[in-house]
C-alpha cells in the first residue's frame, strides 16, 4: 500500500511539470513524466519552446529563426517511453553538429521521423545527419527549401520516406543521385514545372509517388522507367492536359492512379495502356470537359473507378468492356443524359453504382441486367420520370437504392420485382402518387370508408428497413408497408398529401417502426377502438419502440378526434405499438378550437356535422360523442331522423331541436330528447309525446305553471314559474317528485328565487298577501312622491313650463287674454337709434310676421306734436311696452322717458306692462351717481336676453295672448313704402338735440311725465 501511494505522488509531481515561465533562462535539465511544455531563453539569447509528449513527438521551436547549440539545450530526462517523432521549427541548424545530439538532449533518442519546418534544406549537411542511423522518415516543409540536400539524404541508410511540401524546388536529374531505398516520395505544392526523364533513376524500391499541387503540364515519356514497384501515383492539382501515349506504360505494376483537379480533356485506350494491374482510378473535379474514348477503361483488374465532376456528357458503350473485376463505379456530378444499355455488360462483379447528379431522363432494364451482385445504386438528382416494368428484376442482392430529387411520377407495379433484398429505398423529393389501377381500389362508400387491401409497387420488398417517400404527392398508406415490411424501422411520409388516416393506416406489424406523417394535410385520424383493444389484449407481446409522428398537420378536431383521445387516454393503449404521438399536434379547425393542441381540446366540443342525405332536408345534424347523442336542429319536425347507432362513437340518443313550436307533441319520430327552448311558449304543446321521448326541454320560455306529470322528464330553467299561493299545490307536489324536472336545482321562480326553496304552501300564501300589501303601499307612496316632485318643479320652473306649453299650444288656458281691455296696439317698441339694425331689421319684422300690431315711432308718430305727447299716447294705446335695453338706450334721455311712462302706467294698473329685452351688456353704473330707474327695474324684475335659445317663445308668451282666430281678425298695421330718407328723418327724433325736431318745428318743451 505504501509503494502505491509513493507511485501516485511521483506521477502527480511529474504531471505538474508542464510549463515554465518564458522570461527566464532555460534549466540545464528537465525531468518529465508524460508531457512537458517549456518556454525559456538559451544562453545564446534564442528564445525556444519545447513541447514533449511521451510515445508521440517532441517539438523544438525557435523564435525569430534563432540558432542553438546542442550543449545549451535543457536536457530532458523522460520517465516514460520517449517519442518517436521530432520536429525542428524555424531554427538555424547548429554548425558542425549532428542532430543526433539534439534528439538525444530533447529526450527522443529513438526517433525515426524528423520534420524540419522553416529551415533551409541546403543547410542540411552531412554533419547534421551523422549518427541518425534509425531515421526512416524525413519531412522538409517551407518555401526556403529550393534544392534537395542530396548529400545528406544519401547518408541516411534507413531513410524510406521523403516528403517535401510548400517549397520552390529546382530539380535536376541528379537531385536524387545516391539516394536509394526510398519507398515513399512526396514532392507536393513545390512549384515543380518539369521533371527530367531520368529524375527517378535508381528508385527501384519506390512504392508511392505523390506530385500533387505542382505546375506539371506534361510528363516526359520514360519518366517512370525502372519504377517496377510503383504502386500508387498521385498527379492531382496539376495543369496536366494529357497523359501522352504510353507515358504510364512503364509503371506496369501501378495499382492506384489519382488525377484530381487537372486539365485532362481526353481519356482514351492508349492513356492507360498496359496498366493491367491498375485497380483504382480516380479522375475528379476536372477543369475541362473530359471525353471518354472507346475501351479507355477496359482494364481487367480495375476494381474502383471514380469519374466525378468531370463534365462528361457521353460514354461509349464499350468504355468498360473487359473490366470484369469492377466493384465500384461512380459517374456522379457529370452531364450524362443517357447511358448505353451495354455499358455494364462485362461489369458483372459491380457492387456499387453511383449515377447521381446527372441529367438522366430514362434508364432501361437492360443496363442493370448483368449486375447480379450490385448492392448499392444511387440515382439522386437526375431527371428520371419513371421506373419501368422489371427495372431491377436481376438485382437480387441490391440493399440500397436512392433516387431522390428526380421527376418520378410513375413506378411500374413490377419495377421492384426481384429486388427482394432491398433494405434502404429513398424516393424523396419526386412527384409520386403511387395511385394506379394496379395499386389502389376506390373507396366503397363516400363517407370515409376505405378498403384495407391496397398495395404499392414495393409490395415484394419484404426486407425493407428504411423507406423514404417524403416530399411527394402520396395520399394513401398502403397495405404492404404495414403488413409485409416486418423489419421496417423508418417510413418517411412527410410533406405529402395524406388527408385522412383510418385504423388500418396506423396498425404496423413492425412494432419498432418510426412512421413519419408530419407536414401532410391530415385532418382526421379515424380509429376503431374495438380493433385496437383486440391488439392490446396480447399485452407485452406487442411491446416495441415504434412511433407514429403526426405533428404539423391541419387537424380538424371533431368527433373522430374524440374517439382518438379517449382511446389514447385508456390503459389499453399502453400495449399498442407503434405509439401514436400527438403531443405537439395542433387543431386547425373548427375556428373555436384553432391553435390549441389536440391533447388539450375539450371533449364536449369535439363534434361532427352530418351531411345530406343522412341528415334530413332543411335540418342541421351534429354528432356529439361526449353526450352520446346525435343532435338534429330543424325549423319544423322532419319526416325522419337517422338512427344514432349508425355512426358509432357510442351514440345512443337522438336530440331534436325545433325552431318553431309544433302544434302537437304527437311527433312520430324516434327521438329521445325534444328541445323547444326559446319559443315563447306559455304552455307545452298538447297531445301525446313520442314513445321514445325521455326528456322535453322547455327552457327559456314563458311558462308560469309546471306541466303535469308524464312519462318523460322536463327542463324548465329560465321560465317565469309562478311561485304563489294559487300554485302552491303544484309546487308542493313537484317537490315530492323532483326527478320529474331534470334541472330542478337551477329552475327559478318568476321573482328570481329557486324553485326548490318555494315548496311550503303556508309560506307561499303568506308571501302573496304580503306582496299585495307591499304593492299597494308602494304604489301610493310612489304617487305621493311623484306629486311632490311635480309640485316642486312647477313652483321652480312654472314660467319655463308655461312658455314650453304655450309654444306648442298644449294648454288652452294660456291663450286667453283675460279681462284686459282692448287696445290699438299689442306693443309699443322703445329703443335707441343705435340699435336700429337689430330692432328695425330683425325684431320688428319677426313680431309682425307672427301677427302682432306694433307702434314704432319712425312710422306711427305724426309730425308736429310734442315728443312727450307721442310717448304718453303710445304707452296708453299699447298693451305692452317693449324696451330694448342697451348701452345706447341708457344714454338716451327720451328713451328713458319712454320707459318711465310705461313703468308708471304698469304701477297704476297693477299689471305687468313692461317687457325688457336686454341687448348686449350694460356698462357698469357710476358709484357716485344715483341709480337710474331702468337699472333698478332690471335688478328686481325678470327680463329677456337677445340671443337666448328660447327668446322667441318667451317673448311670445310675455306679449298679450290671443287665440289664433283673434290674430286673424285684426290685421297688423303694415308699414307703407318708406324711403331711406324718410326713415332716417323719422328716426332723427332720437338723434337731433332735444329742443329741436328734425322737421324744423320747435317742440313744446315739456318735462317727462312723472311716474
Amino acid at each position: 500500500m505504501m509503494d502505491l501511494k509513493k507511485s501516485l505522488v511521483c506521477v502527480a509531481v511529474l504531471l505538474t511539470l508542464a510549463t515554465s515561465q518564458s522570461d527566464g533562462p532555460c534549466p540545464s535539465e528537465a525531468t518529465v513524466g508524460t508531457q512537458i511544455e517549456l518556454a525559456c531563453f538559451l544562453p545564446s539569447g534564442t528564445e525556444i519552446e519545447i513541447d514533449w509528449r511521451a510515445r508521440k513527438y517532441v517539438t523544438l521551436e525557435c523564435d525569430g529563426k534563432g540558432s542553438f547549440a546542442c550543449a545549451e539545450l535543457p536536457k530532458v530526462s523522460p520517465k516514460s517511453v520517449p517519442p518517436t517523432r521530432a520536429m525542428l521549427k524555424n531554427c538555424e541548424l547548429p554548425v558542425n553538429e549532428s542532430l543526433a545530439c539534439t534528439l538525444q538532449t530533447l529526450g527522443a533518442p529513438i526517433a525515426t521521423s524528423l520534420t524540419l519546418r522553416g529551415i533551409a534544406a541546403k543547410h542540411l549537411t552531412l554533419d547534421h545527419v551523422q549518427g541518425l542511423v534509425n531515421l526512416s522518415t524525413l519531412t522538409l516543409v517551407g518555401s526556403s527549401v529550393t534544392h534537395l540536400p542530396t548529400a545528406a539524404l544519401s547518408a541516411l541508410p534507413a531513410l524510406r520516406r521523403l516528403t517535401v511540401r510548400e517549397a520552390s524546388l529546382h530539380l535536376t536529374s541528379d537531385s536524387l543521385l545516391g539516394v536509394s531505398g526510398l519507398e515513399y516520395l512526396e514532392l507536393s505544392a513545390s512549384d515543380i514545372k518539369q521533371l527530367n526523364a531520368s529524375f527517378f533513376r535508381g528508385q527501384e524500391s519506390l512504392h508511392t509517388l505523390s506530385l500533387w499541387g505542382n505546375e506539371l503540364r506534361a510528363l516526359q515519356s520514360g519518366i517512370f522507367e525502372g519504377l517496377d514497384e510503383l504502386d500508387t501515383l498521385d498527379l492531382s492539382s496539376n495543369p496536366l492536359q494529357s497523359l501522352g501515349d504510353g507515358v504510364l506504360e512503364a509503371a506496369k505494376n501501378l495499382r492506384v492512379l489519382r488525377l484530381v483537379d487537372t486539365e485532362l480533356s481526353q481519356l482514351d485506350e492508349p492513356s492507360l495502356h498496359n496498366l493491367n494491374s491498375l485497380e483504382e482510378l480516380m479522375i475528379l473535379d476536372g477543369r475541362k470537359p473530359l471525353k471518354i474514348g472507346s475501351r479507355s477503361l477496359a482494364l481487367p483488374k480495375l476494381r474502383l473507378i471514380e469519374l466525378e465532376r468531370c463534365k462528361i456528357s457521353v460514354l461509349p458503350g464499350d468504355a468498360l468492356s473487359g473490366a470484369r473485376s469492377l466493384r465500384t463505379l461512380s459517374l456522379s456530378h457529370n452531364a450524362l443524359e443517357s447511358l448505353p444499355s451495354e455499358l455494364l455488360r462485362d461489369s458483372t462483379e459491380l457492387r456499387a453504382l453511383n449515377l447521381s447528379h446527372n441529367a438522366l431522363k430514362s434508364l432501361t432494364p437492360a443496363l442493370f441486367q448483368p449486375l447480379w451482385h450490385l448492392e448499392e445504386l444511387n440515382l439522386d438528382n437526375n431527371q428520371l420520370e419513371e421506373f419501368s416494368d422489371d427495372m431491377f428484376e436481376t438485382l437480387g442482392v441490391l440493399r440500397s437504392l436512392s433516387a431522390r430529387n428526380n421527376r418520378l411520377r410513375t413506378l411500374s407495379p413490377t419495377a421492384f420485382r426481384g429486388a427482394r433484398s432491398l433494405q434502404y429505398l429513398d424516393l424523396a423529393h419526386n412527384e409520386l402518387t403511387l395511385r394506379s389501377a394496379d395499386t389502389i381500389e376506390t373507396p366503397i362508400d363516400g363517407y370515409m370508408d376505405f378498403t384495407d387491401g391496397r398495395s404499392s409497387p414495393m409490395a415484394e420488398l419484404i426486407a425493407m428497413q428504411y423507406l423514404d417517400l417524403g416530399h411527394n404527392q402520396i395520399q394513401d398508406v398502403f397495405y404492404d408497408w404495414r403488413n409485409v415490411m416486418l423489419n421496417l424501422k423508418l417510413l418517411n411520409l412527410t410533406n405529402n398529401r395524406i388527408e385522412f388516416l383510418e385504423n388500418p393506416d396506423i396498425n404496423f406489424l413492425s412494432i419498432d417502426a418510426i412512421v413519419d406523417f408530419r407536414y401532410n394535410q391530415i385532418t382526421t385520424i379515424q380509429v376503431s377502438e374495438r380493433e385496437l383493444e383486440a391488439r392490446a389484449d396480447d399485452g407485452e407481446s406487442y411491446a416495441g419502440s415504434g412511433r407514429l409522428l403526426v405533428d404539423g398537420n391541419p387537424f380538424n378536431c371533431d368527433c373522430f378526434t374524440f374517439s382518438l383521445l379517449r382511446f389514447l387516454n385508456s390503459p389499453s393503449y399502453e400495449h399498442i405499438f407503434p405509439v401514436l404521438t400527438i403531443d405537439d399536434a395542433i387543431c386547425a379547425s373548427p375556428p373555436a378550437l384553432a391553435n390549441i393542441t389536440v391533447r388539450a381540446a375539450p371533449l364536449a366540443k369535439l363534434t361532427c356535422e352530418l351531411p345530406p342525405p343522412k341528415c334530413p332536408d332543411n335540418c342541421n345534424c351534429t354528432l356529439h360523442p361526449a353526450e352520446q347523442a346525435i343532435k338534429i336542429d330543424c325549423m319544423e319536425p322532419p319526416l325522419n331522423v337517422p338512427a344514432p347507432y349508425e355512426f358509432g362513437f357510442g351514440l345512443n340518443r337522438t336530440v331534436l331541436r325545433l325552431q318553431n313550436a309544433p302544434p302537437s307533441l304527437n311527433i312520430s319520430l324516434p327521438v329521445h330528447e325534444l328541445v323547444l327552448s326559446g319559443l315563447n311558449l306559455k304552455a307545452p304543446p298538447p297531445g301525446p309525446a313520442p314513445p321514445e321521448l325521455k326528456l322535453l326541454d322547455l327552457t327559456n320560455n314563458l311558462l308560469t305553471e309546471v306541466p303535469p306529470a308524464s312519462g318523460y322528464k322536463l327542463r324548465l330553467a329560465r321560465n317565469p314559474i309562478a311561485c304563489d299561493c294559487a300554485h302552491s299545490d303544484d309546487l308542493v307536489a313537484l317537490h315530492k317528485s323532483t326527478d320529474r324536472v331534470w334541472d330542478y336545482n337551477i329552475t327559478t321562480c318568476a321573482h328570481g328565487g329557486l324553485l326548490q326553496l318555494n315548496s311550503d304552501a303556508n309560506l307561499l300564501c303568506a308571501r302573496t298577501k304580503a306582496a299585495w300589501a307591499a304593492g299597494i303601499g308602494g304604489t301610493l307612496a310612489l304617487l305621493g312622491v311623484l306629486a311632490t316632485v311635480l309640485a316642486v318643479l312647477w313652483l321652480r320652473y312654472q314660467n319655463e313650463i308655461k312658455v314650453y306649453l304655450f309654444a306648442r299650444g298644449w294648454c288652452g288656458c294660456l291663450t286667453r287674454s283675460g279681462k284686459e281691455a282692448p287696445a290699438k296696439y299689442d306693443a309699443f317698441l322703445s329703443f335707441s337709434h343705435k340699435d336700429e339694425e337689430t330692432v328695425v331689421h330683425k325684431l320688428v319684422p319677426e313680431l309682425e310676421r307672427r301677427g302682432y300690431r306694433l307702434c314704432v315711432h319712425y312710422r306711427d308718430w305724426a309730425p308736429g306734436e310734442s315728443i312727450a305727447e307721442h310717448v304718453s299716447r303710445s304707452v296708453l294705446e299699447a298693451r305692452r311696452t317693449l324696451v330694448v335695453a342697451s348701452p345706447g338706450f341708457l344714454s338716451s334721455e327720451w328713451a328713458r322717458a319712454e320707459f318711465r311712462a310705461a313703468h308708471a302706467r304698469a304701477l297704476r294698473e297693477g299689471r305687468a306692462r313692461v317687457i325688457v329685452i336686454l341687448l348686449g351688456e350694460l356698462p357698469a353704473p357710476d358709484p357716485n351717481a344715483q341709480e337710474d330707474d331702468l337699472r333698478t327695474y332690471l335688478r328686481t324684475n325678470t327680463y329677456l336676453k337677445w340671443g337666448d335659445p328660447w327668446f322667441w317663445q318667451k317673448l311670445q308668451y310675455a306679449l298679450p295672448h290671443r287665440p289664433l282666430g283673434d290674430l286673424k281678425e285684426v290685421l297688423p298695421l303694415a308699414p307703407g313704402t318708406i324711403s331711406a330718407d324718410a326713415l332716417r328723418a323719422a328716426l332723427a327724433v332720437h338723434i337731433e338735440p332735444k329742443d329741436k325736431l328734425s322737421n324744423g318745428f320747435q317742440p313744446r318743451l315739456l318735462p317727462p311725465p312723472a311716474l
